[in-house]
């Protein structure tokens, strides 16, 4: 009973400090304090300008400047050397400006501390939201997904592009990592909105399991919500969605979902072709891994080109760019491999393999 009433009162306790750091760490009540502060410093110089104006007065406080320059630094506690009242009122209106401006400066001080601490803890819990343009965000939460997101935040950061993911986590999963965390619902409007995914450049969904591990057809459901809610957002962003199930392919069809990535059918045929093949599990993963400067790349075929044959446009990138051209991306499909006399044609993409940045 006593352990019970005791965690009561550090819950309470807790609670409590919380409150006072969210309230002191306001924008508005540093804004207001520094108000306040112009206000008594502007009141006081004026009402120490009136009342050194007597014959007993001091002479340099009969220009306002100078009245305004000795509250300055008498509420901000900073000598200057500046002269000094002399009328007894005057005393009482420095004396007052300077205790309130003891008070004020605890008050400021507390403000901007606990500004920093808020923001902390606000980051750290994914409370807050960020207004933000051109980003990739990442939706849901898996066991395979720090991995992915490790080599996502350190490609996009190498090209100033940030990072976001929104998950139902109660806590950032990788705090030592590039990204911005928010804890929320993809599937809730209002949460996308708070990850500006109306600004995004493109989104990926992944196999939601932040609530422990559940079926695929169940996980492949929230998926497709997860892309309807972000297509009423914003109908043009690149959008990349993880399904469990090959069979549910069918479901995102409904969905203006761009590409889909089944990973277990990638497992599966990945090891199915290295058995057969012995070797092309060390070149996928070579492509895919971040220490390799190989890597594939897509890319829209420059209006030069168009016309010309594939095996004209290999010879050329690999002489002028170094790079090799593998196949072409028609349609939303993949043509590996195509026949040498195949002509590129509007609206086609080159898959190549490369190891610098191009310049096409």
């Amino acid at each position: 009973m006593r352990s019970t009433s005791l965690a009561s009162r550090r819950y309470l306790l807790r609670r409590t400090l919380e409150t006072v750091i969210y309230w002191f760490g306001r924008p508005r009540l540093i804004v207001l304090v520094l108000l306040i502060t112009l206000l008594i410093v502007v009141l006081g110089a004026t009402a120490l300008w009136i009342t050194e104006q007597a014959m007993n007065g001091e002479p340099e406080f009969k220009q306002w400047d100078s009245a305004f320059w000795y509250m300055l630094q008498s509420v901000a506690g900073i000598s200057v050397g500046a002269k000094v009242p002399l009328s007894e009122t005057g005393r009482v209106i420095a004396i007052i400006g300077g205790v309130l401006g003891s008070a004020l400066k605890g008050v400021f001080t507390a403000a901007v501390a606990s500004a920093f601490v808020n923001r902390i803890i606000v980051e750290g819990k994914g409370l807050g939201d960020y207004k933000l343009e051109h980003h990739i965000l990442v939706c849901g939460w898996n066991n395979h997904a720090k991995e992915m997101i490790k080599v996502l935040s350190d490609q996009a950061f190498g090209r100033d592009v940030s990072v976001v993911l929104l998950a139902d986590l109660t806590e950032n999963p990788m705090p030592n990592a590039r990204i911005r965390f928010l804890h929320g619902d993809p599937t809730v409007d209002a949460d996308l909105e708070r990850a500006a995914a109306a600004h995004a450049r493109s989104v990926i969904i992944l196999a939601d399991e932040s609530h422990g591990p559940k079926d695929d057809s169940t996980v492949d459901a929230r998926t497709v919500l997860t892309a309807l809610a972000i297509e009423m957002l914003n109908s043009h962003v690149y959008t990349i969605a993880e399904v469990r199930d090959t069979l549910n392919r069918r479901h995102f069809a409904r969905t203006k979902t761009d590409e889909l990535v089944a990973s277990s059918e990638l497992a599966g045929g990945l090891l199915a072709r290295t058995a057969l093949n012995p070797g092309v599990g060390h070149v996928i993963s070579t492509l895919m891994r971040l220490d390799q400067s190989a890597e594939v790349i897509v890319t829209p075929a420059p209006k030069s080109m168009l016309g010309k044959s594939f095996d004209d446009v290999l010879k050329f990138l690999r002489r002028e760019q170094h790079v090799i051209l593998i196949g072409l991306c028609r349609n939303g499909s993949v043509l590996l491999s195509p026949n040498g006399d195949q002509l590129l044609t509007d609206g086609d993409g080159l898959v190549m393999i490369s190891n610098a940045p191009m310049n096409l």
